[in-house]
């Protein structure tokens, strides 16, 4: 059933296909990615370079997963919780990492 004519006359339509997101993020052998963040769970946060993210999540206690970004140059952004590689969100920016530890 078509639900446009309740639309708004200036509001724009956006359509997912599924599948086609989750493509556009590309894992490693590491279980690490680019273009991707995992929002929210963060336990801390610290300055690092990006393949000193990984690393650093997988010495901190309850550290499951994490996202750099070049924030201040240089954020590794900590998380903890159960995650997939399916609750990676794609964004735009090439120099962002997530990971799965």
């Amino acid at each position: 059933m078509n639900y446009t004519h309740l639309l708004p006359r200036n509001s724009v339509r956006v359509a997912f296909v599924l599948g086609v997101v989750d493509t556009l993020i590309r894992w490693d052998e590491r279980n690490w990615a680019y273009s991707c963040d995992f929002p929210g769970n963060n336990l801390a946060n610290v300055s690092s370079s990006p393949p000193s993210c990984g690393p650093k999540c997988s010495v901190m206690l309850n550290c499951t997963h994490f996202t750099w970004s070049n924030y201040n140059t240089g954020t590794c952004f900590l998380k903890y919780g159960n995650v997939t590689k399916e609750d990676a969100v794609y964004n735009n920016d090439p120099t962002m990492i997530c990971g799965i530890v």
